[in-house]
């Protein structure tokens, strides 16, 4: 179940069926995986929420397909798994899915919105900022990570983040959770 926890004041400007469109100052999202079981815990962004008996998605951010085109990529990843079908829509998204015992995240394809996810225990946090789930989950600054980007020069994709034990999921790629068993997508 969603719900909003901010501080900060929230206008939602319509909700039509899973739609939301939420104008704030500070959009971003933050959720949870605990022993196969996830929370949505904040989202103070727009997105497109569907749910399927025991699955649900969430496409977060600024989607420009209509709801019944994001309704039918959901339908048909549910059949496939193959996640060239949320991610090709129009807009700048990130999404989140849930398939009974099955989780994937995955970041825009323009690698505007990474998203972010450190393991505690048996705790996944995900989230769109790193402030937040810095707050979470407590570690260390992670001085490889600077060293590197103070030498680089350029794009490069990078899957580490300026703490260390929180990680990003650069555009075109997702994360996933099956049962035991942790891995990652590429989508060229």
């Amino acid at each position: 179940m969603m719900t909003l926890l901010t501080k900060m004041h929230i206008v939602i400007r319509r909700r039509r069926f899973g739609v939301f469109f939420i104008q704030g100052r500070d959009q971003m999202f933050f959720g949870i995986l605990d022993d196969r079981k996830f929370q949505m815990k904040r989202i103070t962004e727009s997105y497109i929420y569907h749910k399927d008996k025991e699955n649900e998605c969430y496409f977060i951010g600024d989607i420009l397909s209509s709801e019944e085109e994001s309704y039918c990529a959901f339908y048909q990843f549910m059949k496939s798994r193959e996640p060239e079908s949320l991610l090709y829509l129009r807009g700048n998204y990130q999404v989140i899915v849930r398939l009974s015992n099955e989780f994937y995240v995955f970041a825009d394809l323009g690698n505007i919105r990474p998203i972010y996810y450190g393991i505690q225990g048996k705790e996944i946090f995900f989230s769109s900022h790193l402030c937040t789930l810095r707050n979470r989950i407590h570690t260390p600054i992670n001085s490889k990570w600077f060293q590197r980007s103070l030498i680089s020069i350029g794009f490069h994709t990078e899957f580490e983040s300026p703490f260390e034990g929180i990680y990003t999921i650069p555009g075109g790629f997702g994360y996933f959770v099956k049962g035991d068993k942790i891995g990652s997508y590429f989508n060229q």
